[in-house]
């Protein structure tokens, strides 16, 4: 019980590292060491999708105009099912802050590009 407890007191009071789009898609992947995984960035919403895995996939970037994927100068801000619950999807256009779990995505063919998945939190300017 105790553990529990201690677990809720840490989630609900976690901190998010300010970073940039163009601070974040300047790493190189295979260096990365940041400590922390938690980050928080913004920028404009350029693209929504809703994939077969139920995950919204938004496309943010640091100028609203951009409106194909640029590896750097945009991220993809993934919202699985369970976010979805208590955030609302983004609109394009719309400027957001989003937190969660920063990494590269590298997995896919034509996926090679820096996301932040879960959201966990975000917020529209």
């Amino acid at each position: 019980m105790k553990v529990l407890i201690i677990m809720a007191m840490l989630l609900a009071g976690r901190a998010y590292h300010p970073t940039t789009i163009t601070e974040l898609t300047a790493e190189n992947p295979a260096n990365w060491k940041h400590p922390l995984t938690h980050i928080e960035v913004s920028g404009f919403v350029t693209y929504t999708l809703v994939e077969g895995d139920g995950d919204w996939h938004i496309r943010v970037c640091d100028s609203a105009k951009l409106k194909a994927m640029d590896a750097k100068h945009c991220i993809v801000a993934e919202i699985t099912p369970d976010y979805q619950k208590k955030l609302s999807k983004p609109h394009v256009g719309q400027q957001i802050i989003v937190r969660g779990i920063g990494r590269y995505d590298g997995e896919n063919p034509g996926h090679h590009f820096w996301e932040v998945h879960p959201v966990e939190e975000m917020e529209t300017k």
